[in-house]
């Protein structure tokens, strides 16, 4: 029973820690990784909680007039401080991951709404640009270029 509450306990430290070397991107991915990692190793113990707590329980019905009152109690303290601290990892995890999701989802909603803003921008640059060429195209040469004898000139026509 200690080392189940051990491991609960350690696995809880490793799912708290943040790598602060990643990217936004990076370190959310990261995050989301290791949440869903802690559900699925929470998950594959759970099994071994329930086996422990029925043994616990099994024992200490069997053995109630063997045992003092103060083993009972710190028998079934033990199991109980167990069940809280799993079920609080667990809850915590599930917490933590739909959290992460839902902030991921967002992260990337507003990374596609950049992306957007700036292809506009580069629309709205490009057509400025046009628009400043055909400015420039009505400026001193343009009367010469509409010229019947300049477009030959140009295209490489005889008089």
């Amino acid at each position: 029973m200690e080392a189940l509450l051990s491991w609960v306990r350690e696995t809880e430290a490793l799912a708290n820690e943040e790598s602060e070397t990643l990217d936004e991107d990076g370190r959310l991915l990261h995050q989301l990784r290791l949440s869903q990692d802690l559900q699925s190793r929470l998950m594959s113990r759970s099994g071994d909680v329930a086996q422990v707590a029925s043994d616990v329980q099994v024992f200490v019905s069997e053995r109630a007039q063997d045992l003092a009152p103060q083993q009972s109690r710190c028998l079934l303290g033990q199991l109980q401080q167990l069940h809280r601290a799993f079920h609080s990892a667990t809850g915590q995890a599930r917490a933590r991951a739909a959290a992460q999701r839902e902030h991921e989802e967002e992260w990337r909603h507003q990374k596609e709404r950049r992306a957007d803003v700036e292809v506009k921008l580069k629309e709205k640059q490009m057509a400025a640009d046009r628009s400043h060429l055909r400015c420039r195209g009505n400026g001193f040469l343009t009367p010469f270029l509409s010229s019947p004898c300049a477009y030959l000139c140009v295209m490489g026509g005889n008089f």
